[in-house]
């Protein structure tokens, strides 16, 4: 039974959602906001990082998915949230989840 986590990155509120497939049946097992505080953005991108990293310890997905950064107006939002999909994929890293 694969388990996936899901993660939406910002910069101020990280949204994830973690299922877990049965063959064709899927199960609802958490989902929920990293919410940050409005520190230096590397603070912030630390409190990304390890609320996704005790998400992975607490829950062991096999698999991570990270949305990407669409259309952005403002350059500094979009560099912004490519950071913290950076951590994203980093926690996955180091967990040995696959990110995509």
């Amino acid at each position: 039974m694969p388990r996936i986590l899901g993660v939406d990155p910002g910069s101020r509120k990280t949204g994830f959602g973690i299922i877990e497939l049965d063959g064709k049946r899927i199960s609802h097992v958490v989902n929920g906001r990293l919410m940050v505080g409005d520190g230096e953005f590397a603070d912030r991108l630390k409190q990304i990082f390890d609320g996704l990293t005790d998400l992975i310890t607490r829950y062991q997905p096999e698999i991570m998915v990270v949305e990407q950064v669409f259309l952005h107006k403002n350059a500094d939002s979009a560099l912004k949230l490519g950071q913290a999909r950076g951590g994203g994929y980093l926690c996955g890293s180091q967990s040995a989840t696959a990110g995509s």
